[in-house]
């Protein structure tokens, strides 16, 4: 049997994914992180540097510093304050992430994990980011995306904060397996909905030089589809 691992429980006021006000839900943000931590450990046993690429607050990455205590572990984001929060909580590389891939540089990592980002990314971001990603990787990427379960989702009058766009996504989608739409209230230029087909998906990794290992449909919170890429062809796994 496997030692049990401690996991911090401390969550910061300004964390988005749980709010202060709503602390019943604790529980599911923390099995979201430790299914995270699961995926990745499936993945990459022993990795020692580690990118939590769109950390936020936390939610993951308090997971993988309890999983590989001995691991250098990196959190970027694009928030000045979700990144001090988990330098100071939890013992971290904090790195400012950018809005232009090209003003962003990265070392290199055996493994990165990419939770909710390129399910919000306009086209162009969506794949300077996965080209930079790819460029600093070593070892083994896992990346949510929001495919055919969530166009389906939308299709049945599920409201994800773009109600207008709607048609004009699943069309997109439909025709060319990849859309994006913007949100109406947010401040952040470029930052919306994207849907990707599992087949865009492969494309993409292939064109960055990666190799797709696999692709989990709703692999992740029972929502988001999951791309595992490597530098080098892997076997033994699927």
């Amino acid at each position: 049997m496997g030692v049990a691992v401690t996991v911090s429980t401390k969550v910061s006021p300004h964390d988005t994914m749980l709010q202060a006000t709503k602390g019943q839900d604790l529980d599911r943000y923390l099995a979201n992180g430790r299914q995270a931590a699961a995926l990745m450990k499936s993945r990459c046993d022993s990795p020692h540097r580690i990118l939590d690429f769109g950390c936020g607050h936390g939610r993951v990455l308090r997971h993988i510093v309890a999983e590989w205590p001995e691991a250098e572990v990196w959190a970027c984001d694009l928030d000045p304050d979700a990144v001090q929060f988990c330098q100071q909580e939890f013992n971290v590389r904090g790195l400012l992430s950018a809005t232009d891939p090209a003003a962003l540089e990265l070392p290199r990592f055996d493994l990165i994990w990419v939770g909710s980002v390129f399910s919000h990314l306009e086209p162009f971001a969506w794949h300077g980011f996965l080209r930079l990603l790819a460029e600093s990787l070593e070892g083994v990427m896992l990346l949510t995306l929001e495919g055919p379960y969530v166009a389906d989702c939308l299709r049945a009058g599920e409201e994800m904060g773009a109600a207008h766009e709607t048609e004009g996504l699943l069309a997109d989608f439909d025709a060319h397996g990849f859309a994006y739409r913007d949100y109406p209230y947010s401040k952040q230029k470029g930052y919306g909905i994207t849907l990707v087909s599992p087949e865009r998906a492969r494309a993409a990794v292939e064109n960055v030089g990666l190799h797709l290992v696999a692709h989990l449909e709703r692999g992740w919170i029972g929502r988001q589809d999951v791309v595992v890429a490597s530098r080098a062809r892997e076997t033994g796994r699927a």
